[in-house]
């Protein structure tokens, strides 16, 4: 994921995420109950607290049709920026301190629960997209809506 100016300007002054759930949990988006073909999110949920992640999630598995599908990643405790020591003159990542929340082992499959997991793993990614050439710990999930589920 390239990270633009903007974003990272929006992640600077902490309205990145707060739009985001704004935007997802507004009584139009709640209106859109099974109106979405696909939700992709992807390195979106940990950059907001995890109260406010599971009200967004909770919004990403009401909004897809049944049968639809979902695609999620986010960052996992395995992630080096979630437990490194920061020294002054240290950084794993220039954007590693807009993360809020990182993912414990299976959390993320257990928040999707309520759909039918096509997909899931976790793993470390090699990233060389910005910043010094690091890594990441993601936990990857598509999930279906069940037919039955309005």
């Amino acid at each position: 994921m390239h990270i633009t100016r903007a974003c990272v300007g929006k992640l600077q002054s902490g309205t990145f995420g707060r739009e985001w759930v704004k935007d997802v949990t507004s009584r139009s988006t709640r209106e859109r109950t099974n109106f979405y073909h696909a939700i992709v999110a992807l390195t979106i949920l940990e950059h907001i607290s995890e109260e406010e992640g599971k009200v967004v999630a909770s919004s990403i598995i009401d909004t897809p049709k049944p049968g639809r599908f979902v695609f999620i990643e986010a960052f996992t405790v395995h992630d080096p920026a979630a437990n490194a020591v920061r020294r002054e003159q240290e950084t794993i990542s220039e954007t590693a301190s807009f993360v809020q929340y990182y993912f414990d082992e299976g959390e993320l499959a257990d928040w999707f629960s309520t759909l039918e997991t096509l997909f899931y793993e976790e793993i470390m990614k090699y990233d060389d997209s910005h910043g010094e050439p690091h890594y990441h710990g993601l936990a990857r999930l598509i999930g279906k809506k069940p037919q039955g589920k309005i």
